[in-house]
């Protein structure tokens, strides 16, 4: 089952934070510089933390995970360039 995961961090290294931002654009959106949003399967959030850990320092860096509901995302308010990561947005071609 897909959850919609919206993924935040704080890195204090730069060559740590590339390594984070290589790793989570393989599973979600970029939505603002430091913040993925995507649909992702527990075992996706399984292996994402584990690599992050491998990554981070935890006396330097901070990552979080949100679960957004179905209900939340609905209540979801992009203003501007904001990539729309759920897929349950309009296509404009």
């Amino acid at each position: 089952m897909l959850k919609n995961i919206v993924i935040v961090y704080d890195i204090a290294n730069d060559r740590r934070r590339a390594r984070v931002f290589k790793l989570l654009k393989n599973y979600a959106t970029r939505i603002q510089y430091s913040v993925f949003e995507g649909n992702l399967t527990d075992e996706d959030i399984i292996l994402i933390q584990a690599e992050l850990a491998k990554i981070m320092n935890p006396k330097e860096d901070g990552i979080a995970f949100f679960q957004l509901c179905k209900k939340c995302i609905k209540t979801v308010k992009r203003i501007g360039v904001t990539p729309d990561a759920t897929g349950t947005g309009d296509i404009i071609v």
